[in-house]
């Protein structure tokens, strides 16, 4: 068994400034899969997620936000995010939190009925005995209905790998949606693992959660780079189709949570060239 321990960062101990919309957060990294289980340690490594990561919470706290835990590497387990309801942990280790970041590898597939799929290669252990992580079984966030034995806080979910919000976000993520998350921030395609992008988060953060920029242009100015032309992407829900667009391009971290007993049906994506 892994040790995995919950380090909760009081904002008085690091004198931060008040911020009466501040909230907690948690983080996940890999470089390197050699620490997970023999089955898992296929991924080629990476060199700048922890870097992503590590910038990302350095201005999420300074803006007043507690970091309650940053996994890294043999750390970082698929039962982490997979909803309890199919025998993950997420109850635990990931839904009592307002955001959530991973950066690490990814990929879109095809389900059995030929919808498109998010899934992120991480250790297998835990209480699920698989080495990756789908959008299939992950229900961040939930507020009620059968998923929500344990509620969710998850509002945010920026994903920095590739294809984490590709071609299809609808089909990708509209599970997620249902009665929890808000906007799923990540990559239409390849992501670079650059020292030219290791910043991303960190302005994005900046951008949106230290200053007032709405989500969508505050994601948008972030993964923006003179030498690597990635393309950013969100995806939000809604009650109605209007509805979706307007939450995807005006939401801000001010926009209060949405009623608990609401339920979105409708999605709206938009994505960027840097």
């Amino acid at each position: 068994m892994k040790n995995k321990l919950s380090w909760v960062m009081a904002a008085a101990l690091f004198a931060l400034p008040a911020n009466a919309m501040a909230f907690t957060f948690a983080a996940g990294s890999m470089t390197s899969w050699s620490g997970c289980d023999d089955d898992c340690d296929g991924a080629s490594s990476l060199s700048y997620t922890d870097d992503q990561v590590s910038m990302f919470i350095s201005e999420m706290q300074s803006a007043g936000h507690t970091r309650d835990h940053w996994y890294t590497n043999g750390n970082v387990w698929s039962s982490d995010l997979v909803e309890d309801y199919f025998g993950g942990q997420d109850y635990f280790y990931t839904d009592p939190h307002t955001l959530y970041i991973f950066s690490g590898h990814g990929s879109a597939y095809n389900d059995d009925s030929g919808l498109q799929k998010f899934s992120a290669p991480m250790c297998r252990a835990g209480t699920n005995n698989s080495c990756s992580i789908t959008s299939e079984r992950t229900r961040l966030g939930e507020r009620t209905g059968v998923f929500a034995s344990s509620t969710g806080n998850i509002r945010w979910i920026i994903l920095c790998t590739c294809y984490s919000v590709h071609t299809q976000p609808g089909q990708q993520w509209g599970d997620q949606f249902y009665y929890g998350t808000d906007i799923v921030f990540g990559y239409r395609g390849l992501s670079a693992d650059s020292e030219n992008t290791d910043e991303v988060p960190e302005d994005f953060a900046e951008a949106s959660f230290s200053g007032g920029d709405k989500f969508k242009a505050g994601w948008f100015w972030a993964i923006e780079d003179w030498w690597v032309d990635d393309v950013g992407s969100l995806v939000a829900s809604g009650t109605s189709s209007a509805n979706a667009n307007d939450r995807r391009d005006n939401m801000t971290k001010s926009w209060a949570r949405r009623p608990n007993t609401q339920l979105h049906s409708y999605r709206a994506w938009s994505w960027h060239e840097g």
